[in-house]
């Protein structure tokens, strides 16, 4: 029997609950990067570190590069959610979602500037946010989603980077 490692190099999905498994694995391993037990984010204190810093060619903060490294795997996660697939630990992204856009809070993810990284990480939330919100919106309190919302909101007046999102 083949491990899903193998399945993924011999493209051997023949349905998309062929994906889950392998999918699934893959969360799980980014879940146990967690220093903190319940939240996915950025800092020392509260922290998934997938070593992006040390391994992305782009000249991006420490800050920026660990949001990549919470917010890219929802491009997976999110239609597998949207999909019916049953995953029990989405609330770890939604905690590291709360924790970053709010300004009062240490996991503080900053404000966007003109050609951000932040922008191009915030497009996977905004993509998980319409086609799962029932696990990573409407869990939100009402401060909660005013802090999204606004933090998503503050690159409307930037200027966007160049990026193939």
């Amino acid at each position: 029997m083949r491990r899903w490692s193998e399945e993924i190099v011999y493209g051997r999905f023949d349905h998309v609950l062929d994906l889950c498994p392998a999918f699934f694995s893959i969360f799980y391993l980014l879940r146990s990067f967690n220093r903190q037990q319940g939240v996915l984010s950025q800092s020392r204190d509260f922290s998934v570190q997938y070593g992006l810093h040390s391994l992305t060619p782009c000249p991006v903060d420490e800050t920026a590069a660990q949001i990549e490294g919470l917010c890219r795997p929802l491009w997976g996660l999110a239609p597998l959610i949207a999909g019916s697939t049953d995953f029990t630990h989405t609330e770890l992204w939604t905690k590291g979602l709360i924790a970053g856009t709010d300004p009062e809070s240490p996991e503080f993810w900053g404000n966007m500037e003109d050609l951000d990284q932040r922008m191009v990480e915030s497009c996977p939330i905004g993509y998980t946010l319409a086609i799962a919100n029932n696990r990573f919106w409407d869990p939100l309190d009402e401060g909660q989603k005013t802090n999204v919302a606004k933090w998503l909101g503050s690159m409307n007046d930037k200027e966007m980077p160049n990026t193939n999102w």
